[in-house]
């Protein structure tokens, strides 16, 4: 799988999905899924790793500089790819 954001595509690997939500009321429908559907919204995390130890989401070769979508929209928005399809796409809504 493949993370763009903005002009860069680095390697990413996903390891967890954190919850589902309604997009409509932000309200949390499912803690913790295994899988996400079509037009399905959720919430994922994303950090770097550190050596082999995985402190993440979904885990990156390379640190990437990202921008919160609230200061930058265009710099703050992400897709997820695979085989050249889209898989999902999203906004940093926060950097820790």
């Amino acid at each position: 799988m493949e993370f763009h954001i903005h002009h860069i595509k680095e390697a990413a690997r996903v390891v967890k999905i954190l919850s589902l939500f309604d997009p409509k009321t932000t309200k949390v429908l499912k803690k913790a899924p295994r899988c996400l559907t079509a037009k399905q919204s959720a919430l994922i995390e994303v950090r770097k790793t550190v050596h082999s130890f995985v402190t993440g989401m979904v885990i990156l070769d390379e640190a990437v500089c990202v921008e919160e979508f609230s200061n930058c929209r265009v710099l703050g928005r992400v897709f997820l790819r695979a085989y050249g399809r889209t898989s999902a796409v999203g906004i940093v809504t926060r950097i820790i």
